[in-house]
């Protein structure tokens, strides 16, 4: 059986130049030819693992956006009431986020529209953590869509434009409200 060329080294290792690079400088001022000589392989090498640089980008995008959903499944297990479920989860969700955004200046910039390659990256994120929070709500896509759009300020790049200490104490707030909300009725 042959290993996916997602599992190859030396793809593994441009993406951790190329992350290191991309969060510093940002993925308008980063090169292919700066991952290269930065990775210590040849510019055709980095072509040989990705189509272009916007490939390194959503492939960077992807891992990050992988991690926070894992951070919101990991959170949401052993709540009690599905309200529950969602609060840990939507908080973990803005602590991957905010931890994500403290990696490097421009780390932002892999997570939210401002760089195109991360456009249908965040679009699948969305769908899948609407299929998640349908999940947790007992398969009530409707519910977990104006859920999912209630929270809509804590993702990219609204979360990252509003100064952290207001951050939480918004959340909460938001959490009050969603949580009357799902309260069952009756």
């Amino acid at each position: 059986m042959s290993k996916s060329p997602d599992a190859s080294p030396r793809r593994g290792h441009i993406l951790s130049v190329a992350a290191r690079l991309l969060v510093h400088y940002g993925p308008r001022k980063t090169t292919v030819a700066d991952i290269a000589r930065e990775a210590g392989v040849g510019v055709g090498t980095v072509y040989l693992e990705f189509r272009n640089k916007d490939a390194i980008v959503a492939a960077l995008s992807r891992d990050r956006y992988t991690r926070v959903g894992a951070a919101m499944r990991e959170a949401a297990r052993g709540a009690s009431t599905p309200a529950d479920a969602v609060r840990a989860a939507l908080d973990a969700r803005t602590r991957a986020l905010l931890a994500h955004a403290c990696d490097g200046q421009h780390a932002p910039e892999l997570l939210h529209r401002c760089c195109p390659a991360v456009e249908p990256v965040r679009q699948a994120y969305a769908e899948a953590e609407r299929a998640f929070l349908a999940e947790l709500l007992g398969g009530d896509a409707a519910r977990a869509a104006a859920v999912q759009r209630a929270y809509a300020t804590f993702m990219p790049p609204t979360l990252f434009e509003q100064p952290e200490d207001t951050v939480w104490p918004a959340l909460q707030q938001l959490h009050a409200l969603v949580a009357e909300g799902l309260r069952p009725r009756g």
